[in-house]
């Protein structure tokens, strides 16, 4: 049996993480610099992330269930 792993889903997924902790941060740098906005300037759409990771949730519970069948379809034929 080959065992893929998605390297780039796990990238994407790390990249979602720290969009969302970006903007679980941004009122800590909000009325600190000259720029009173800054943190909800610069962070202010992580909460992107955790819709990227639903969509790769559900991308993975997909793919594994389809990999899960060929392999029951092998063992049984």
């Amino acid at each position: 049996m080959n065992n893929k792993k998605l390297d780039a889903i796990q990238f994407l997924r790390g990249i979602s993480v720290l969009l969302v902790i970006a903007f679980h941060f941004r009122q800590y740098l909000n009325n600190v610099y000259l720029q009173v906005d800054i943190g909800d300037r610069l962070f202010g759409l992580g909460e992107v992330g955790v819709d990227i990771f639903f969509v790769i949730s559900g991308f993975v519970i997909v793919y594994s269930s389809i990999n899960k069948k060929t392999i029951q379809l092998r063992i049984f034929s």
